[in-house]
């Protein structure tokens, strides 16, 4: 009776295929908005909850106005190319007919498709970051971002996302180095300019991230780290980092 249980065993763990890895994509939250020009907006992030890095991944808005009538559909690629296994990406879906966009009342966002792909390493690392509100009204994050990899790293993109006090995506915007190449151990420095004033009454805090053809940025703290204190009365702010108060000066 042993040997056949045994036999059994052995026959199992012969023809068990095992398990594969699978990609599973989320949305995590999103929210939408008729912006200042006219354009509607909705913003949200991507979340990898899967043990497969993905990247080109394209999420698809449905427009309905308050009849519950399909307006239009719209999509857009998330900004991070590739998402890692446990990773997050914003993406911003802008319908800029302003006919339609004027007629929205809700909308329904999901992933459209994406590929399977190799993660990618961890070879870039924001040193600094600050904000502050300039004459003009515009949130301005500046910092530092360094090759922490082996090999030069190209087209470096350093992306914001800007939440409620809720959590709540509220805004999103990224820019790249200049140079947009980046030697192994040098520094460059950026500078993210939020043009959606509209949104900073609801902005509370926000998160940064960075991307490469080669490397992503070494994972930040967990949860939203950067609180912001702004002052509706003019153009000025007091804005809490992770590390120290940072004030316009």
């Amino acid at each position: 009776m042993t040997f056949v249980l045994a036999l059994q065993t052995m026959l199992v763990a012969m023809f068990t295929l095992p398990a594969e890895a699978a990609a599973e994509l989320n949305i995590l939250n999103d929210t939408g908005y008729l912006d200042y020009w006219g354009y509607y907006r909705v913003v949200g992030e991507v979340n990898n909850v899967g043990d497969q890095a993905v990247k080109y991944v394209r999420v698809k808005v449905f427009f309905y106005n308050v009849s519950d009538n399909l307006l239009c559909t719209d999509d857009c690629y998330t900004i991070l190319d590739t998402i890692n296994p446990g990773g997050k990406s914003p993406f911003e879906v802008t319908l800029s007919n302003k006919v339609l966009a004027s007629e929205v009342d809700h909308y329904s966002v999901t992933v459209l498709s994406y590929d399977v792909t190799a993660a990618k390493p961890i070879g870039l690392d924001i040193l600094t970051n600050s904000s502050y509100i300039d004459e003009w009204g515009r949130m301005v994050i500046t910092g530092t971002i360094k090759n922490i990899g082996t090999q030069m790293t190209t087209f470096v993109k350093v992306i914001a996302t800007y939440y409620d006090a809720s959590g709540n995506v509220m805004a999103v915007d990224y820019t790249y180095t200049s140079p947009s190449n980046i030697e192994p151990d040098l520094t460059l420095p950026f500078e993210i300019k939020l043009y959606h004033d509209e949104r900073l009454s609801y902005i509370t805090s926000y998160e940064l991230t960075a991307e490469s053809w080669q490397y992503v940025i070494v994972p930040e703290f967990p949860l939203v780290a950067l609180i912001i204190g702004l002052m509706a009365v003019s153009a000025s702010a007091v804005v809490l980092s992770k590390k120290k108060l940072f004030a316009k000066t």
